[in-house]
């Protein structure tokens, strides 16, 4: 067994098949033959399981993740720990990713965007509801799968909780996908609010195509979610109705406090836009008009007495002036103590990311470099681990993960495209072959039970031979 190849059976699974590779680790379909059920296996990455404190964070994290249940969540079964192998077996769930669906529709009609997140926001609505509040923080189209009954299912619960690693600055190992993370999530907040942001970008992105915030790189993508006005959806897709552009605004605002207060108002808020696409009559719920008729980054409020209001006027007019002259961390604080007298002034909330996205860029600690050069170290020990055994799919998303952490490796981007096109070329042989030992193992297996010894040593033969690597 190569040393970063999966066991043959995790826990009481056999596993049958790769299914897909992401930046924790790869989902296999398995097969539990006590239950006679099919499941599906997630193995974490070993540069992950590697990383300090994982499998503590791991444990933890599923412990809450596993009591999860609700119809649009995938239910987590069991966690599987062995000394070469970490991760959990899950219910398996025929069907698509919405990724995967958007690669083939680009564009979503109305109504099929807003029902799969609307199930999604349910799902949100359930697990914030509990207590204490379990958050999901990787929310992306890779994690929603849709079933061909349309019903659709929330993966990866507890996962990237269990991926934080504290003794890392935010701005060097980012916990979830920068294209979908609020601003404050690259800063180290998370909060229930996280997850309704992702939506947000979700629903965005599945309405026009493409996410409303990107960039080269996780800190430029950061900069964009600080500083950018996204575009009105209706702007790029002519025919949207102006209820989808509020929803859709409201829940990219920059300062959390201007966008949905909660998941159940989201849902609501969901709901009714779902009667508005399918031209039935819909009455806007009273709690929701407010939210519906004000842009999310529209004109801040202010603190109601005046002798307040000057005082966070001269914090910010000190905020902005320390800015301007380089001072970062003097303009963080400067803006801090606004928010503290007001905490909706959000020309002080944005001002204070600007401050500390720019101390980011110019301070960053040479302990944190050299944690992150051994991070992307082992990355790339891992992608090329992966090449060297050909297995070209799980090499080029490996490549993808250490360009993640440093766009700027050239050996990477080579790697990668070379992957792609081994992939491309021999994948389909790679695939009869893998089939036709699949075919010669089952009928050993079948000759093993019946007794039959020389007839299943000569079917083991010939899945050796049409897969000698396995």
């Amino acid at each position: 067994m190569k040393s970063d190849a999966p066991a043959a059976s995790v826990g009481s699974c056999r596993l049958r098949e790769r299914l897909a590779s992401g930046g924790f680790g790869t989902v296999y379909r398995g097969f539990d033959a006590q239950l006679n059920v099919e499941r599906a296996v997630k193995v974490i990455h070993p540069h992950v399981m590697a990383q300090k404190g994982f499998r503590e964070r791991f444990q933890s994290e599923l412990r809450l993740s596993a009591g999860l249940d609700h119809p649009n969540i995938v239910r987590l079964l069991y966690a599987v720990e062995e000394p070469t192998v970490c991760g959990y077996v899950m219910e398996f769930v025929p069907g698509v990713t919405l990724r995967r669906r958007l690669r083939e529709a680009r564009v979503l009609p109305p109504a099929e965007a807003l029902d799969v997140v609307l199930q999604a926001a349910r799902a949100v609505q359930y697990s914030q509801s509990l207590r204490p509040p379990i958050i999901h923080r990787d929310l992306t189209p890779e994690n929603v799968m849709i079933r061909p009954d349309g019903v659709v299912k929330v993966m990866d619960y507890g996962i990237a909780a269990a991926m934080q690693d504290p003794a890392l600055s935010v701005s060097k190992m980012i916990v979830g996908k920068p294209k979908y993370m609020p601003p404050e999530q690259f800063e180290g907040e998370v909060t229930t609010g996280t997850d309704l942001y992702a939506l947000g970008i979700i629903l965005y992105e599945c309405l026009t195509g493409a996410p409303p915030f990107e960039g080269a790189s996780p800190m430029s993508i950061y900069r964009a979610h600080v500083l950018q006005i996204p575009r009105r959806p209706s702007d790029l897709v002519p025919g949207l109705p102006p209820e989808l552009d509020a929803l859709v605004l409201r829940s990219l605002g920059k300062d959390p406090g201007r966008r949905w207060p909660d998941a159940a108002t989201l849902v609501q808020a969901l709901e009714y836009a779902v009667e508005v696409v399918a031209g039935r009559p819909a009455r806007l719920p009273a709690v929701l008009e407010p939210l519906f008729r004000i842009d999310a980054d529209g004109p801040a409020s202010r603190p109601a007495g005046p002798e307040e209001q000057a005082r966070v006027e001269e914090q910010y007019e000190r905020g902005v002036d320390f800015l301007s002259n380089q001072r970062y961390a003097d303009a963080a604080e400067a803006f801090d103590a606004a928010l503290r007298i007001d905490p909706a002034h959000f020309e002080s909330r944005r001002n204070r990311r600007v401050a500390r996205l720019r101390q980011l860029e110019v301070s960053e600690t040479h302990a944190d470099r050299s944690r992150l050069a051994d991070i992307e170290g082992g990355a790339m020990r891992h992608a090329q681990t992966l090449y060297s055994e050909r297995r070209w799919e799980e090499a080029a998303a490996a490549f993808d993960r250490v360009l993640m952490i440093n766009p700027d490796r050239l050996d990477a981007r080579r790697y990668r495209y070379e992957a792609q096109e081994k992939f491309a070329t021999e994948g389909e042989a790679a695939r009869r072959n893998h089939e036709k030992a699949l075919s010669a193992l089952a009928r050993a297996t079948t000759a093993m039970e019946a007794g039959r010894l020389e007839d299943a040593a000569a079917a083991a033969v010939e899945a050796l031979a049409a897969e000698p690597g396995n």
